[in-house]
């Protein structure tokens, strides 16, 4: 690999924005538009900072997407792949 090409890849990987999907609407979004929220303590709790650990799920900050997410109790089991 020459210099030129181990420059553009250098430069193509700092602008890298991860996507990810509303679990109610299911829209792309950027992950930084987007609320996280995560299974903790045998229930949801929202991960303001994006960084605690175990399986995340993605909402909208639309208020019909919260109460989708929010009217998904039953489905909780297979978003955040709990056992139970």
């Amino acid at each position: 690999m020459n210099k030129m090409n181990k420059k553009m890849r250098t430069v193509a990987s700092k602008r890298h924005i991860p996507i990810r999907r509303c679990c109610s609407c299911g829209v792309r979004r950027e992950k930084s538009e987007l609320l996280r929220f995560v299974w903790s303590e045998g229930g949801v709790q929202r991960d303001y900072r994006q960084i605690l650990p175990g399986r995340g799920v993605f909402c909208c900050d639309d208020l019909s997407c919260l109460r989708g997410f929010e009217g998904k109790k039953r489905k909780w089991k297979r978003l955040f792949h709990r056992k139970k």
